[in-house]
């Protein structure tokens, strides 16, 4: 019984169609290579015509001419023109009569002509007339294409019986068998206990389809084994993620809490070193008021340690609000925070066009503030201060962000290191700092999903690019 399954076989209609392809192809050949040796058969058979003229007509004609027989010659004309492709005669007698069938005109016209003469009991033949027959291979090409046509017809038939036949014959074998193969390997399949079958009857020896079943029975074994590993890889891994995120927040609670605890005592010493200063300044020499300086500085600095670790541990593990975010009104706040300190420098800063990002707008502020801190500070004395803010588009959702400065520049061998925490290249008599502040922008954008890098050479200034994502989801 023939099916709907059976007429919605893709592969096997592929088949057919190929079939049907290859099979006109060579029966087209085969059709003119045949037609052509039957036209060449006709057309020899065609031209034989002249030759009967010459043997059965001939003779006839001269006795009749001599013998002034004009009824044998017009039935004798009349038997010549029944031949099928002889379609012009004419018979011009000494005489002066004249005899016509058919027409001159007719196309591809090949003409032919027979002196006629007659010797009767003389010795020397005396001419009697002069035939001269047309023939046209019309009817020849006629029957050439009526055979062509027959023979494109029967084969295209044969060729789409015989299509069908091995279409149904692909569809009991193959074609019906790989449907239950796909259908039995679906997502399902890896969850249950059943492999992959075939329902026939198993005759001979094994042939590819149950290679294919066989393949797939033992990919899947395979498929589980490893899924199995990967189930239990993924639960050690989130549990070690898990163990990873607490640390993490332990730590930066930890670091918090360390560092808010050191803020106070700081604060205090500090307070209580101006007091001890105030106190004791009636009676203070050159050596304790430079003791003092130093006091004073080793405490201020550890109060911006303190304040710079504090905002450390505000960048990790921070459960970040993300909004929209326009660099363009952050960076204008940064600048009036920080316009003494650029006044001061006597540096000139060009703003371009930043970008809306998303991302949590106290970290994005943090990281913009401490790379603008770094070209005023990081400056050559040498020059006048120029700081360039601009972007540009990176890739499809991604900007990137640039703070350019012509400052003392970084040799490319420290470029790596600069990010790393409480690194510094420079004594703290020279340039002020703890050496968290890239380690902190290196964590918020991290933060972002977004990448940061620099271009410098010691001397000639410095480039630090940030990539961020548009959308951070």
């Amino acid at each position: 019984m023939i099916t709907v399954d059976f007429w919605r076989n893709r592969l096997g209609r592929k088949i057919v169609m190929l079939m049907i392809a290859v099979s006109a192809l060579f029966s087209v050949g085969a059709a003119g290579i045949q037609l052509y040796l039957s036209y060449e058969r006709d057309r020899a058979r065609a031209f034989s015509a002249f030759d009967v003229v010459e043997t059965s007509f001939r003779d006839g004609l001269e006795r009749a001419l001599w013998e002034f027989n004009f009824r044998q010659v017009e039935a004798l004309l009349n038997g010549i023109f029944t031949k099928q492709d002889i379609v012009y005669l004419k018979l011009d007698a000494e005489t002066g009569q004249s005899w016509q069938r058919g027409s001159a005109d007719a196309p591809e016209l090949t003409l032919w002509e027979f002196t006629l003469s007659y010797q009767g009991q003389s010795s020397t033949p005396s001419p009697v007339g002069v035939l001269t027959a047309g023939l046209s291979l019309e009817f020849v090409r006629a029957r050439i294409w009526t055979q062509f046509r027959e023979l494109v017809l029967t084969n295209f038939i044969k060729t789409m019986l015989a299509s069908v036949a091995m279409l149904f014959i692909f569809d009991r074998l193959a074609a019906r068998h790989l449907r239950s193969i796909a259908m039995q390997s679906g997502q399902e399949w890896l969850d249950t206990d059943d492999g992959v079958v075939i329902d026939r009857p198993r005759k001979g020896l094994p042939d590819e389809l149950d290679d294919i079943v066989q393949s797939l029975n033992h990919a899947r074994d395979r498929v589980r084994g490893a899924h199995d590993q990967l189930s239990i890889r993924l639960e050690e891994l989130a549990r070690l993620n898990e163990k990873l995120a607490d640390a993490n927040r332990e730590q930066a609670e930890f670091t918090y809490a360390i560092s808010h605890d050191l803020k106070s005592p700081t604060n205090t010493v500090r307070m209580l070193l101006r007091e001890l200063r105030h106190e004791t300044q009636d009676n203070r020499n050159d050596e304790s008021a430079e003791i003092f300086d130093d006091l004073e500085t080793t405490v201020a600095r550890m109060g911006q340690l303190v304040e710079d670790v504090l905002a450390y541990s505000r960048s990790v593990g921070e459960n970040m609000t993300v909004e929209p975010v326009d660099l363009n009104e952050e960076v204008q706040a940064i600048l009036q925070d920080l316009s003494g300190d650029i006044a001061a420098a006597g540096a000139q800063v060009e703003l371009g066009t930043l970008p809306v990002v998303a991302g949590s707008r106290m970290q994005l502020r943090i990281l913009m503030q401490n790379l603008i801190s770094n070209a005023v500070k990081f400056r050559d004395p040498s020059r006048a201060a120029v700081i360039r803010i601009d972007s540009e588009p990176e890739q499809p959702g991604c900007v990137a962000v640039h703070v350019h400065d012509n400052g003392i520049g970084i040799d490319p061998e420290f470029h790596a290191q600069i990010f790393g925490l409480f690194k510094r290249l420079h004594a703290h008599g020279t340039y002020p700092g703890s050496g968290i502040g890239l380690t902190v922008c290196q964590r918020i954008v991290s933060n972002h999903n977004g990448s940061i890098e620099v271009s410098s050479k010691s001397g000639e200034g410095s480039t630090f690019t940030i990539v961020l994502p548009e959308d951070r989801s």
